[in-house]
């Protein structure tokens, strides 16, 4: 990914120097403010390197490793298996105010469709997951929850609708409904409704894994099967 950010960056500003530049520009330095968020704020690029998130490169700080196809299987399992408990619990434990707060992040999501939007679109989604898990009151969840969602290659995800933006508005229309239907359900203090809806969305997900990134459905389907024959994606 960020080669091909380098390269695009470097014909457009090259161009843009004689230029009018388009929005596409912008659209780009998203994608790439999008790869390198969680490492670059708060200085927390030592922290990720330290834990396996990104590498140290001698005299240039820090860069977000490729991940191969068995850890993202690896992080999509695990979201699995932490994001069922953790709406199972938040439905059990919700305060009023905590699923007015969530309708509060989504009310911010709704209508974020183009390639400019991304990078807004992803603090507020990892904001809103991160909501979810934090209403169950459980410490420990939360900590290895925040693990797992830097581990999760959101960012390539979205790498490839921005190549891809024919698919960009339908992919995160449905992510928003599938975020509210979360809400619903733990607002109904219903836990097996949300634990089944947390499943599938992350499932879809792992759907969007497959055909976008290639990571082959039964490496997906083994990792899953490990933590829970109910978070296999069924054929």
């Amino acid at each position: 990914m960020l080669r091909f950010l380098r390269m695009s960056l470097r014909n457009r500003v090259s161009a843009c120097t004689s230029l009018p530049c388009d929005t596409s520009t912008t659209a780009i330095l998203n994608v790439a403010w999008v790869a390198n968020f969680s490492l670059v704020s708060s200085g927390r690029s030592a922290s990720s390197a330290s834990v396996g998130l990104a590498e140290r490169v001698p005299y240039r700080g820090a860069r977000v490793p490729q991940p191969s196809a068995d850890e993202i299987a690896d992080a999509y399992s695990m979201r699995l298996l932490l994001e069922a408990a953790g709406a199972r619990a938040a439905a059990l434990n919700r305060e009023q105010a905590q699923v007015e707060e969530l309708k509060r992040i989504l009310s911010r999501m709704k209508g974020l469709l183009s390639l400019d939007d991304i990078s807004t679109l992803r603090q507020l989604s990892r904001q809103f997951h991160q909501a979810v898990i934090a209403i169950g009151g459980n410490s420990s969840l939360d900590k290895q929850f925040e693990m797992v969602m830097n581990s999760f290659p959101d960012w390539m995800l979205y790498e490839y609708l921005f190549r891809h933006t024919d698919l960009l508005e339908q992919s995160l229309m449905d992510e928003y409904q599938e975020h509210m239907q979360l809400v619903e359900a733990i607002e109904l203090g219903d836990a097996d409704l949300a634990e089944r809806r947390a499943i599938a969305h992350i499932r879809n997900l792992g759907e969007d894994l497959v055909a976008f990134l290639g990571i082959p459905h039964e490496v997906l389907e083994s990792k899953a099967r490990l933590l829970s024959e109910s978070f296999v994606i069924k054929k």
